[in-house]
């Protein structure tokens, strides 16, 4: 912390040296003195006037200083009117132009940025002025603030923000294409602005560059094949503008018109809001072909307008186009999407689209959706808003025909209310999740045999009322006719899984039959709610599978009451045996026509990828369930669906069974080969390559057909000498002449001839094209010949002038004569040239003895030039001075020294020249001395040094002072030393060269005095005290106390004073500063007991038992806590040291613990033994009347005092008990025995029961019947007393025999059964054999002739218009209706009503 403190006092100390001046209206501060650089710190003269200009430079005393820089809060509360920043500066620092009441500011092309809060409060700026749009978009702005217009409310349209580009309001404003990034707040709040231009270059544009530009009606972003990024905002959604909330970037710019370029990048906020979210005058938006994607929520919440998509868009995002509420039914918007999108996202119910305009109906259907459908479902979920409608090709349509080619359908159509039908073509075998959702008018849908699958909520909210469902379909997804008012429901044999709730609330449904194949029905999937008056059950359910269907649960109790159950005879016990169906209380059964014979071809031949529908043979062609089960043995080498549909895979072999469901349990198997698929041709990409020696080319082979198995291609030349090709089919030429490349793939081959040519000249290049030379000079030109590897370079040299210049075989060049001539060089038919001028000898340097020379005023010495070569024609130097007033020159090259400053002087010759620096420097200090070697001072200190320079006449006796350690000693400019801490430093004096020192030597302040606040201190055994030590004076350096104790192990302080008492006895603490101490007695005495407590004060105990009693003493840290027990008497209650107390004999005692002079007492009394338990050997007795028990009674512990046992009984008038624990039954009932001991009882209940029959015997052991025939048989139970003679009769099989309560037996059917008669507990049986007669065995009326063959009933003599009604011998009615031709019924008895009269009939 001190080292904290020191240093904050030296930036401080530092800082209050750093040197300022007044100018102007300002006082600076100098950055850099090297530099010459310094900042605006104050404005010093705030008065209200019409304009404020920041200066570029600033005069002082040591010279011009430029401005680089407005500091902090400098320009703060300006009164001026316009403020005017000058060129050069490139820095505003924070705070600088707060609260200034400026109308105008007026920006430099040189500044860089701008710190925060720059222009903080600056309500009334309303006007900006700048020269150069690119050095605009280049400044940094920290915050809002920063901005000139950072205070703009967007609530006020009087107010508004100007800016202006070199005099002219920026109406229409184009980046500049040089910027690639607009930062942050550039464009902050410019009301002018009302077209905006973003060129390709642009990259980003950065959070709230934007903002509160509340006039711009275009933006124009240009055609890029690179994203644009735009920022939302700093705060994770829009800038604060002070009104009241955040906004998106362009949310209240009264945009009409987007042209969107490119593709926009940007992240959403936590409202999911884009830069362009809530533009309510939106009219016009393009997007160009440059657009492939329109990201989640670009323009969510904007106004409505036609959205035409461009075909190279390929994803709409999430609400792109929402407008958040689907209540306004007045607007209309239309969307036109062509068929290159491939995915639409979410929030088209919001989104009004009243018109969807496709070119491509298949593409729609295969088109990604998100959950919720795509712009079909623009309507929403109220019914209050105009429909949708769908044009394709520009064709409205409400009718649909799925085109030829579409596989599966998936939410293309979710939502469309105005769709009406639907026809499927033959290629589709999936219908999505939700495709057909909420069409609200659809009510017909024709499907196409091949479709296998209808997802979840596929047809949910539709009206159709009838379904013709495709035998091929196998799968009923998750409420996929949920809400649809079927009549009659057929579903399809090869249907195996029906989904939960897939057709709930058909409440007009008649009947429904479920097919053959069907194996699981999902939870509630015919449910209705059994509360609405609206839904009623089917009077009919036909399950057509032997096995039930798995059931997610049961069906609602609506359907077992009221729903007739019809099942295959062969399936009925399984139905009986399943919870969900045997409820049912209705069930009646046709007979089944098994599968007699089934059958498939031996043996089927595919290559890999085919597909192929293996067709079964099943007869007879009428057995009633024809569903079968297929597998495959080898999935790897082929599959098989639920429809025989076999696809291959790989090579190899693989065994396709089928097996039926009817219960027939017949099976056929299929060997299925597949083969590979072999290449049926082979095409190169070249048929013919001409090559140089050494070059490459690739070829590439194409195999068709596409899915052949083994696509290996094999490579091979004819002569690999001259060409050869890789296993990739690169080919490379060796040498000239001509080979053959041929690719194999299987047995079928393509070639490729290669000719090979020798490389030849492509260019020939000088190294020169051009050359000086003067008479008699040589100079070598090298050729370059292209390529590399050109077979043969022989240049061949010549020229166009001997006479002028002349030119070997190597091509070097020799200069004859003045003039101009032209060398050429030849390779091949290629040449190149270079044009030779032939001048005479001409100085080529001219150098001076000293190339920089260094004089004082009035100084003069001589420059000699030498100029080579020696042979040059005119030597002749020319001398000049750049500067005259500062060096002069003669013509010997005489220089002479005038002012101070640099001249360069430069001697030439024909063009050659050499040039000198000559530095003129001043009369420089020769001595600097202080007035003090060496200086002492205490920390905080100051003296004053005073310099002496020498000569008297030096020019500039500037003195600079400074230190060698700044933590122990500074100077100031004026040689001011001021001591900081201790230890040595050295000032040092400079003026020019020259330096004067002086060691300070700085010591520390020392203590004078120390004093304890206390000079006494008592204290118990560990307890702790401070004592605070005060040293003086105040400002001593080192304050550290050193604190010591004259014996420890009675006392010990810390380095904090915190004195601890350690034992009994006195010690002495001593603090310590410096030389100075200071000290306290401490005195340490024992700690005693100030109380005893016992955990108990009172305590019951039985003789002989024990308990412990345990003493607290405190405090805890009591010196001796041994603790002495006692007890008032011994012979009642004893107690040992350890507080361990016995009970003796009964009565009352007192124990007592004592600690000190502290004690502590608890009352302990003795009790006897009582009983704690009493049980009975038996807790239930059954007996007959006059039978008698006895019961024994165990009483605990054993050593209980008094275990006398009591006996009682809650009913003597059905059972007694004796004190010795007889118990007696009298009569039947039941009575409880309760034993007593003390106040613990224990209870038995005692069952009395009649007497009971001990043998039934009938009259007849074996009884034979025919159908319909009854007998009576009697059964006689002894003894004669039995109490309940009550006998009940029962059938083995009461679809043999049936038998009354009063033992009237009826054969109903061939067979035997046995009839079983029961008293109690004892049973006795008689055998009933039925014997056969068919046909009618009863009428009640002899006009109507029933005719019976087998299971075939007639009714002849009755027309269709007379009432029949089948009843079943349970009284299950199995028709009731106007007659029909025949009725087929399973065996058993039948009571039929034709109109009022009644037959009984027998079906065997």
């Amino acid at each position: 912390m001190k080292k904290l403190l020191l240093l904050f006092m030296l930036m401080k100390s530092f800082h209050s040296y750093a040197q300022t001046f007044d100018y102007g209206n300002f006082r600076f501060e100098i950055i850099s003195e090297e530099e010459k650089t310094c900042e605006v710190i104050e404005l010093t003269n705030n008065e209200k006037s019409e304009a404020l200009i920041v200066p570029s430079e600033a005069v002082f005393s040591s010279g011009i200083y430029r401005v680089v820089r407005v500091g902090e809060y400098a320009i703060e509360s300006c009164k001026a009117r316009n403020i005017v920043i000058s060129e050069g500066i490139q820095e505003i620092e924070q705070s600088a132009f707060r609260y200034s009441l400026c109308r105008s500011v007026a920006i430099p092309t040189t500044l860089k940025v701008i710190r925060e809060s720059a222009f903080f409060m600056c309500d009334s700026l309303a006007e900006l002025h700048i020269g150069n749009l690119e050095k605009w978009c280049e400044i940094i702005f920290e915050n809002q603030h920063s901005s000139p217009f950072g205070e703009k409310n967007i609530n006020d349209k009087k107010k508004l923000k100007k800016a202006y580009l070199n005099g002219n309001l920026i109406t229409k404003l184009e980046i500049p294409s040089s910027i690639d990034t607009i930062k942050n707040y550039t464009f902050f709040g410019w009301d002018n602005l009302e077209t905006l231009i973003i060129p390709a270059t642009i990259k980003r544009i950065s959070d709230d560059a934007f903002v509160g530009c509340s006039s711009l009606n275009i933006l124009d972003i240009e055609d890029s094949d690179e994203s644009l990024s735009i920022g939302v905002n700093s705060d994770n959604g829009s800038a604060y503008i002070p009104g009241g909330r955040k906004y998106p970037m362009f949310e209240y710019s009264p945009l009409t018109t987007i042209n969107v370029g490119r593709n926009l990048s940007y992240t959403t906020d936590s409202e999911a809001r884009s830069p362009f979210t809530g533009i309510k005058s939106l009219k016009n938006v393009n997007f160009s072909h440059y657009v492939t994607e329109i990201p989640n929520n670009l323009f969510a919440g904007c106004s409505y307008f036609p959205i035409y998509i461009p075909n190279s868009v390929t994803f709409i995002g999430n609400s792109a186009f929402s407008t958040g509420s689907y209540l306004d039914v007045n607007e209309v918007a239309e969307i036109y999407i062509p068929s290159s999108v491939k995915y639409c996202g979410s929030g088209w119910p919001f989104a009004k689209i009243r018109k969807v305009y496709i070119d491509n109906l298949a593409n729609w259907c295969n088109m990604g959706f998100s959950r919720i459908g795509g712009p079909l479902n623009s309507n929403g979920y109220s019914d209050k808003v105009k429909q949708c409608q769908l044009y394709v090709n520009g064709e409205e349509t409400a009718d649909l025909i799925i085109p030829e080619g579409v596989k599966s359908i998936n939410r293309a159509f979710y939502g469309w209310s105005s769709l009406k039908s639907i026809i499927l073509s033959s290629d589709v075998k999936e219908i999505g999740d939700s495709a057909f959702y909420l069409c609200k008018s659809l009510d017909m849908v024709e499907f196409n045999e091949g479709l296998t699958k209808i997802g979840d909520y596929a047809f949910k909210g539709t009206i159709l009322t009838k379904l013709n469902l495709p035998q091929t379909l196998t799968k009923i997804g998750l409420a996929a006719f949920i809400d649809c008012n079927l009549k009659n429901l057929i579903i399809p044999d090869n249907v195996i899984e029906i989904g939960d709730y897939a057709f709930a609330h058909m409440h007009d449904v008649e009947s429904i039959t479920l097919g053959g194949g069907l194996e699981k029905i999902g939870k509630n999937a015919f449910y209705f709610s059994s509360g609405s008056t609206n839904y009623f059950p089917p009077s009919k359910l036909e399950c057509r599978t032997t096995l039930p269907p798995t059931c997610d649960g049961e069906f609602i109790n609506q359907y077992y009451e009221s729903t007739k159950l019809i099942v295959p005879d062969n399936g009925l016990k399984s139905y009986m045996e399943s919870a969900a169906w045997q409820k049912f209380n209705s069930i009646e059964t046709y007979p089944i026509n098994l599968v007699q014979e089934l059958g498939l071809t031996a043996h089927e031949v595919l290559v890999v990828g085919d597909t192929m529908r293996l067709s079964p043979v099943i007869n007879p062609e009428s057995a009633s369930n024809k569903h079968l089960v297929w597998i495959c043995d080898n999935n790897d080498v082929a599959t098989v669906n639920e429809l025989g549909l076999v696809t291959a895979i790989s090579v190899g072999d693989a065994n396709i069974t089928c097996s039926t469901v009817d219960g027939s349990c017949l099976s056929a198997t299929c060997k299925v080969t597949v083969s590979p698929i072999f290449a049926e041709s082979i095409a190169l990409d070249k048929t013919e390559l001409t090559l140089t020696i050494g070059a490459s080319e690739n070829l590439t082979a194409t195999v068709l057909p596409e899915d052949v198995t083994d696509k290996t291609v094999t490579w091979s030349t004819s002569d690999a000498s001259i060409a050869t090709v890789d296993n990739e089919g690169k080919v490379t030429a060796v040498s000239i002449g001509e080979a053959t490349i041929t690719a194999t793939c299987g047995d079928k081959s393509a070639t490729c001839k290669v000719t090979v040519n020798p490389i030849l000249a492509e260019s020939i290049a000088l190294d020169k094209t051009e050359l000086s030379l003067t008479i008699g000079a040589s100079e070598k030109l090298t050729a370059t010949v292209l390529p590399e590897d050109v077979t043969d370079k022989t240049v061949t040299w010549s020229t166009s002038d001997a006479a002028i210049a002349m030119v070997d075989a190597e091509g070097n060049v020799k200069a004859i004569s003045v003039g101009e001539a032209t060398i050429t060089a030849t390779c091949g038919d290629k040449t190149a040239t270079c044009k030779v001028t032939v001048n005479p000898i001409l100085a080529e340097s001219i150098t001076l003895d000293k190339t920089e020379l260094t004089l004082t005023i009035g100084a003069c010495k001589k420059l000699t030039a030498t100029v080579l070569p020696e042979d040059v024609t005119d030597k002749t130097v020319t001398w000049s001075a750049s500067d005259a007033a500062i060096a002069t020159v003669d013509n010997e090259g005489n220089v002479t020294a005038i002012l101070v400053g640099e001249a360069t002087i430069t001697a030439t010759c024909d063009d050659k020249s050499a040039t000198c620096k000559v530095t003129v420097n001043p009369i420089l200090a020769e001595s600097i001395t202080l007035d003090k070697s060496e200086l002492t001072l205490t920390i905080g200190a100051s003296e004053k040094l005073t310099a002496t320079v020498l000569p008297e006449d030096v020019t500039d006796k500037t003195v600079t002072w400074s230190t060698s350690d700044a933590a122990i000693a500074m100077v100031d400019a004026e040689g001011n030393v001021k001591a900081i801490s201790v230890g040595e430093a050295t000032i040092t004096a400079t003026c020019g060269d020259k330096t004067a020192t002086c060691k300070v030597t700085v010591n520390p302040i020392l203590a004078e005095s120390i004093t304890l606040d206390k000079p006494e201190l008592t204290l118990t055994i560990g307890a702790s005290e401070k004592l605070t030590a005060t040293v003086f004076p105040e400002d001593v350096t080192d304050k550290t106390v050193t604190w010591s104790t004259s014996d420890a192990a009675i006392a010990t302080v810390d380095n904090e004073g915190n004195v601890t008492a350690v034992s009994v006895g006195e010690a002495t603490i001593t603090a310590t500063c410096g030389d100075k101490s200071a000290t306290c007695k401490v005195t340490v005495n024992p700690i005693l007991a100030e109380s005893i407590t016992l955990d108990k004060t009172e305590l019951s105990l039985t003789i002989g038992e024990t308990d412990k009693l345990t003493a607290t003493v405190l405090p805890e840290d009591v010196t001796d806590k041994t603790v002495t027990w006692s007890t008032s008497d011994a012979v009642i209650a004893t107690v040992d040291t350890e507080g361990n107390v016995t009970a003796v004999a009964v009565g009352e005692a007192t124990i007592t613990a004592t600690c000190g002079d502290k004690t502590a007492t608890c009352k302990v009394t003795v009790s006897p033994i009582l009983a704690e338990s009493i049980t009975i050997d038996k807790t239930e007795l059954s007996l007959t009347i006059g039978e008698t028990e006895k019961l024994t009674a165990t009483v605990l512990p054993e050593d209980v005092t008094d275990k006398t046992v009591t006996w009682s009984t809650s009913d003597a008038s059905i059972a007694t008990v004796d004190a010795e624990g007889n118990v007696k039954a009298i009569a039947v009932g039941e009575a409880t025995i309760t034993a007593t001991c003390g106040d613990k009882s224990a209870t038995c209940k005692v069952t009395v029961n009649p007497i009971l029959a001990e043998s039934i015997a009938l009259d007849k052991t074996e009884l034979t019947l025919t159908i319909g025939a009854s007998e009576k048989l009697t059964a006689t139970v002894l003894p004669e007393d039995v109490t309940d003679k009550t006998v009940t009769w029962s059938t083995s099989d009461a679809a043999i025999a049936t038998v009354d309560t009063e033992g009237n037996v009826s054969a109903v059917s061939v067979g035997e059964a046995v009839i079983t008669a029961t008293c109690g507990e004892i049973s006795t049986s008689c055998r009933v054999i039925v014997e056969k007669i068919s046909g009618i065995v009863f009428v009640s009326a002899d006009d109507i002739n029933i005719v019976v063959n087998g299971n075939e009933l007639t009714i002849k003599g009755a027309t269709s218009e007379d009432k029949v009604t089948i009843v079943r011998q349970d009284g299950a009615v199995i028709y009731s209706g106007n007659n029909r031709e025949s009725y087929t019924l399973v065996r058993g008895l039948y009571i039929i009503l034709v109109n009022d009269a009644t037959y009984k009939v027998v079906i065997n």
